[in-house]
């Protein structure tokens, strides 16, 4: 599987219900990176218990029963992102 197939694959999961499906698909050293720190909370957590500990993996505990899901939006990396 690639990126965009497991992009794909989180999305489809999310957008059923099937969050803790879909907390399978992250590797065991995952790292989640939030915009900014929140309180009691680090910026960037790595691997996951790191997450779990940080709030849980954002993308599957924000999801709620009548959400709408979309996506998936990867690019290639972050030089395919400009913010100017």
């Amino acid at each position: 599987m690639n990126t965009l197939d497991i992009a794909n694959k989180l999305v489809d999961l999310c957008k059923q219900g099937k969050n803790d499906e879909a907390k399978a698909l992250y590797a065991s050293d995952a790292v989640s990176v939030e915009a900014i720190a929140m309180p009691g909370a680090e910026q960037e957590a790595r691997g996951l218990a790191a997450i779990k500990a940080n709030g849980g993996a954002p993308i599957t505990k924000s999801i709620r029963p009548l959400s709408r899901v979309l996506g998936p939006m990867a690019i290639g990396s972050s030089s395919d992102f400009n913010t100017t």
